[in-house]
């Protein structure tokens, strides 16, 4: 190490002024690039992050100022005690409640599929409540009209339960 360090002084006290002085030049002018690239992307990251949390700093403050309008929100479901059994019968009892002929009620591979003639849409409205209410969810709803009966839907229904 030490020859080495002898042998660079050597050549720099052999160099001209203007050469020596080109050389310092040049070692801080490459110092200075290293330094820049060597900083530059963690500045970008610094101002990223920055922004990031003054986004979820307003983020924050505006569910805080929400608090009160959310405790106010209420799913609406009376509090019903859960049935016991098979979904396909619940379903049907459920139907059967709110006075719809049940067509059809068979299992698929995602669920129940139910088919029922409709003569009120509030009942049907009322049905999906309270299928929603004991934890189910609709997965679709199809409606057609019935000829010959203008007051009368087709409806079938997709029906899953909720994990």
């Amino acid at each position: 190490m030490k020859q080495l360090i002898s042998s660079l002084t050597d050549f720099y006290a052999g160099l001209q002024v203007r050469e020596r002085l080109f050389l310092i030049v040049g070692a801080v002018a490459v110092s200075s690039v290293l330094t820049v690239n060597g900083l530059l992307p963690l500045w970008e990251d610094y101002k990223q992050l920055a922004q990031q949390k003054q986004s979820l700093e307003n983020d924050l403050q505006w569910l805080q100022q929400q608090r009160a309008a959310v405790t106010k929100l209420a799913n609406n479901c009376p509090m019903v005690r859960q049935q016991r059994g098979p979904v396909r019968s619940i379903l049907t009892q459920l139907v059967r409640r709110n006075q719809l002929q049940l067509d059809m009620a068979k299992e698929t591979a995602n669920g129940i599929s139910l088919s029922m003639t409709v003569n009120d849409s509030n009942k049907l409205l009322m049905l999906t409540h309270q299928i929603a209410c004991r934890g189910y969810r609709v997965d679709s709803l199809t409606l057609s009209p019935i000829e010959g009966n203008r007051a009368a839907l087709s409806a079938m229904m997709e029906v899953q339960t909720v994990d």
